[in-house]
């Protein structure tokens, strides 16, 4: 495989400043809902935040076919340093207890992580898929799904023993006792602000002693962004199987946003009663699922066609949702989350490999703009709803019913064009299109996706 040492130091710097970004996606969550005991006003938040990434999502995917990848890795990190560090300077400010940070930098810290979110993954595959051989779609998109949970893990593992704080108990044997007295108190939110400064500067050092060499041809469309836009959009409509594809696919992702910056922190306080110590836990259990998928997912659907894996994976995420109705057992809870992680982390698998072989590099970005609005847009409407008094007590398990139907309308789409979408059993090559002010189509295959020319 090319590029090998680059993409290790790319997994790197991904995990390093992935790990405190995880820590605080769960952190302020839990500070705003349970320790200031606002869930209403975070859902008011949280949707204003996904309203702005609505337009940020679109700009952000033509900043990825424009520039180089590796420099806008670079300037998220510079970016998330600068205002992690400031938020966290206004904390200590505000004295050193629990509930310190201001709420306004809670919201600036967790809408700037947002925003870095969606520039930083499309940004990730597609420099995955810039430095990768295609015959190695599989492998690259597994392994960033893998280094990606296992990072996940550790951050849901650290915001559990950071938000409630732990100590290491007496150890035992026979007439035999050590305590070792370790106790460490819970960590106020600006004190993780200030880890996640630190680590995205790592992150940032990381990036800047890579060395790689592109293996797809991008040529670099110039122009205005709304221009560029227009030429991703219009090569979707060209190809309105993928575009299918690719919006139905991605229902299991919106749901998982939504439930885990959402209503996951609503569901463990007032459904099943828990602290949040389950809240954090239950995402490494998210996490763990997802790295099986990561390692397993191409070995057991490798002869499957994806579009068929990928309903199956969608009848077990919505699995989670009916069970989650009515269960309030937390082994049950762990375990159907833990099948949620996996279902999403393989079909995220199957799904972008997929489109690396049928989208050109220099289209992924704002293609996946265009699917990432169409996301963005179906969250909205979530937040929205789900912020309704009725949805936030003992009412959030109706919000999880609507979920699974959610899940369930993706698959019956993606059932719908099952066979166009499997008219060949072997995945078609990315063509990189001609540096033209639009980009014109490839020729047509597997229905209406692209082939090699």
């Amino acid at each position: 495989m090319k590029n090998l040492r680059a993409l290790w130091l790319l997994f790197a710097a991904n995990s390093v400043s992935g790990a405190s970004q995880g820590i605080l996606m769960i952190a302020v969550p839990w500070y705003v809902t349970a320790q200031l005991g606002r869930p209403g006003l975070f859902g008011s938040l949280y949707m204003g935040i996904t309203v702005v990434s609505l337009f940020w999502g679109l700009y952000a995917g033509a900043l990825v076919d424009r520039y180089d990848r590796r420099k806008i890795f670079l300037t998220c990190s510079a970016v998330g340093m600068l205002v992690s560090g400031t938020m966290a300077g206004v904390g200590f400010a505000e004295g050193d207890s629990l509930q310190a940070m201001p709420l306004w930098a809670a919201g600036v810290a967790f809408a700037t992580t947002i925003f870095i979110f969606n520039i930083h993954y499309p940004n990730l595959y597609a420099f995955g898929q810039e430095i990768t051989e295609p015959k190695n779609y599989g492998r690259i998109t597994s392994y960033l799904e893998v280094q990606g949970q296992l990072t996940n893990a550790f951050a849901g593992a650290m915001g559990a023993l950071l938000l409630e704080g732990f100590s290491v108990p007496a150890l035992r044997i026979g007439g035999w006792a050590w305590d070792p007295g370790w106790t460490v108190d819970p960590w106020p939110l600006h004190h993780i602000l200030l880890l996640d400064a630190g680590t995205y500067g790592l992150s940032g050092l990381l990036l800047l002693v890579m060395r790689y060499e592109r293996v797809a041809r991008r040529p670099i469309q110039r122009g205005s962004v709304w221009t560029r836009l227009r030429t991703g959009m219009a090569w979707l409509r060209e190809h309105p199987l993928v575009l299918r594809f690719g919006a139905a696919s991605y229902a299991i992702f919106v749901t998982v946003l939504v439930t885990g910056y959402f209503l996951q922190a609503v569901y463990v306080k007032e459904h099943l009663q828990a602290d949040g110590s389950v809240y954090a836990l239950s995402e490494s259990g998210f996490a763990i699922g997802s790295v099986l998928a990561g390692l397993l997912v191409m070995r057991v659907f490798g002869t499957w066609k994806p579009t068929r894996a990928i309903i199956l994976l969608s009848l077990v995420a919505a699995g989670f949702f009916l069970v989650g109705m009515v269960n309030t057992w937390l082994p049950i809870f762990y375990l159907t989350f833990m099948l949620l992680g996996t279902s999403n982390a393989g079909t995220r698998i199957l799904r972008m490999t997929w489109l690396f072989s049928h989208v050109p590099n220099d289209l992924i970005g704002r293609t996946g703009s265009v699917f990432n609005t169409l996301n963005v847009s179906c969250r909205i409407a979530f937040i929205g709803l789900f912020a309704l008094p009725f949805f936030t007590g003992p009412g959030i398990i109706w919000a999880f019913g609507l979920q699974a139907a959610f899940i369930l309308a993706g698959a019956a789409v993606l059932w719908a064009n099952y066979d166009r979408l499997t008219a060949n059993s072997v995945p078609l090559e990315a063509q990189s299109a001609p540096e033209t002010a639009a980009t014109p189509p490839p020729k047509e295959a597997l229905g209406n996706a692209p082939s090699d020319q």
